[in-house]
């Protein structure tokens, strides 16, 4: 969404922002509306034209830029609601309020605030995490606008590839798992060719060969049929079928090698990162960079407690304490790590690169937070 500047004169408050004097509901009523779109009288889009729509905002920098005078002159959420209110119709600049976050010495949390907001206004425009707790509570989640997931960044460098690696690199387009069931499936196909062929074919199976020659002797020409090298020569009908059904099978079984061989076989340099999961920094008791009053370092703290946590007021701050080696790694969301990397009071003075990496459960037990990447 493109941003553009508020018309300051009409982006006042129209609710008082002390919370005491919130006793009154400021909903609308949407039930008649719910109808007539599920009745299909008007249209999804035609649902909040001409109607104002109540909104609770918070003051934050970035987010809803503030005045003096108490009027929105921009941030992401007022643009946002810009955008939604021009395309469906609504005002919101006659019908939102600004208030304060959680009430610390009540000790208010974020979902107490949250229910608060819910209650009394038809729309709460904030930052949140969305939980099964919060829903529990009935509130109800629109969509996501920003990936608020967690990850670990820390220092990424280039190491050059130990020759072991490089000797074996020929093996790294299939799994290892996949050279046993390949190597077992030519077991068994050596076998069965031999069984077949025994007896009729004394240019393969001389008579006078015992069980193991002519067994590996089998196990070469099945082998070479992979390779390209040479193949079977049978001489009864059952050897011929088994021959194109194994020769087909080795056919799509070296064109799915051949084609990823090429990228894979030339290994020069393996990345290094400074840590690749929580569970790292916990068995290790590496220290991690967080910032202060984040859900990140209180879920550390309750559930990580053997982790040494270092807290920093800003991401730069965090960033920098990473570059320096005060901390292996930094956790953040992904959203601050997309709106920080590459900004250049992040990367002053650095020569070193940075990744991120997915902290394995680190919010929730059982769940696993994709891999992203980038660069600093």
């Amino acid at each position: 969404v493109e941003a553009q500047a508020l018309d300051v004169s009409t982006a006042h408050p129209a609710f008082p922002a002390d919370r005491k004097f919130a006793a009154d509901d400021r909903r609308n009523n949407w039930c008649e509306t719910q109808l007539l779109v599920h009745s299909g009288q008007i249209g999804i889009r035609d649902a909040l034209k001409g109607r104002n729509v109540t909104f609770l905002l918070r003051e934050a920098p970035n987010w809803v830029d503030v005045e003096d005078s108490h009027a929105v002159t921009g941030g992401f959420h007022a643009t946002i609601l810009e955008e939604l209110a021009e395309r469906a119709g609504f005002s919101w600049r006659h019908s939102f309020a600004l208030v304060e976050g959680p009430d610390v010495d009540t000790n208010e949390t974020w979902t107490d605030w949250t229910v608060w907001g819910v209650s009394h206004y038809d729309v709460v425009g904030e930052v949140l995490i969305d939980n099964h707790l919060r829903r529990e509570q009935q509130i109800g989640w629109a969509g996501h606008l920003l990936d608020e997931s967690s990850i670990i960044v820390t220092t990424v460098t280039e190491e050059d590839a130990p020759l072991i690696l490089q000797l074996f690199s020929w093996a790294s387009p299939f799994h290892w798992s996949v050279w046993v069931v390949l190597l077992a499936a030519m077991a068994a196909a050596s076998l069965v060719y031999r069984q077949i062929e025994q007896g009729y074919n004394t240019a393969d199976f001389p008579e006078d060969s015992s069980f193991v020659e002519t067994l590996g002797h089998s196990f070469f020409l099945t082998f070479s049929a992979f390779t390209g090298a040479g193949g079977y020569a049978p001489q009864t009908w059952m050897g011929r079928t088994f021959t194109l059904v194994w020769s087909f099978s080795m056919l799509l079984i070296t064109s799915a090698y051949t084609a990823n061989l090429a990228s894979l076989i030339i290994v020069d340099k393996t990345e290094k990162f400074g840590i690749n999961s929580i569970t790292d920094a916990q068995n290790y008791k590496l220290r991690l960079c967080v910032r202060s009053g984040t859900i990140e370092e209180t879920i550390i703290r309750n559930y990580y407690p053997t982790i040494p946590v270092d807290r920093r007021d800003t991401i730069p701050r965090i960033l920098e304490a990473v570059r320096n080696q005060e901390c292996v790694g930094a956790v953040m969301t992904k959203m601050e790590w997309d709106i920080h990397q590459g900004r250049e009071e992040s990367n002053t003075g650095a020569n070193c690169s940075m990744d991120s990496r997915s902290p394995d459960n680190l919010l929730t037990p059982g769940v696993d937070f994709e891999i992203i990447s980038g660069h600093v």
